[in-house]
């Protein structure tokens, strides 16, 4: 178990079985992109970056994950509104709707005036367009 995962288990008074030192591994969320097992060795040559035991080559950028995740929960928080549409919520998905579009805004500028997210920077720039149309469709 990771240490934020004990914490948790503390924080919430929940026993930890086994062990109370628990694993120090914790898979994480890239855990989805992998497919097979593979030696220690293979995987510490894939984290520093000399071979790719990816199957799929193409890896969603980090802020492209999020704004992924936080456009599906404005249209399930829109769709959760209608059947309530009171102007306070409204109001907080306009402004949620504003703030993604912000965001959007911020990393096309960061884009286009510095040289970080080589080499996906057109496939970025891509996908954060189709976020955008999204949001303003």
């Amino acid at each position: 178990m990771c240490w934020s995962c004990q914490f948790a288990y503390l924080e919430n008074d929940i026993e930890i079985k086994g062990e109370k030192q628990g694993v120090v591994i914790c898979p994480g969320p890239n855990l989805a992109y992998f497919d097979k097992e593979v030696s220690l060795s293979e995987m510490t040559k894939h984290i520093y970056g000399n071979t790719n035991i990816l199957s799929d080559l193409y890896r969603p950028n980090i802020f492209i994950n999020e704004l992924k995740m936080y456009v599906d929960h404005l249209k399930k928080g829109m769709q959760e509104s209608l059947k309530d549409s009171n102007a306070i919520n409204q109001k907080k998905w306009k402004t949620f709707k504003q703030n993604l579009l912000n965001g959007i805004a911020y990393y096309e500028d960061l884009l286009e005036n510095t040289s970080f997210f080589q080499p996906e920077r057109e496939t970025i720039k891509k996908e954060l367009q189709e976020f955008k149309l999204t949001l303003l469709g």
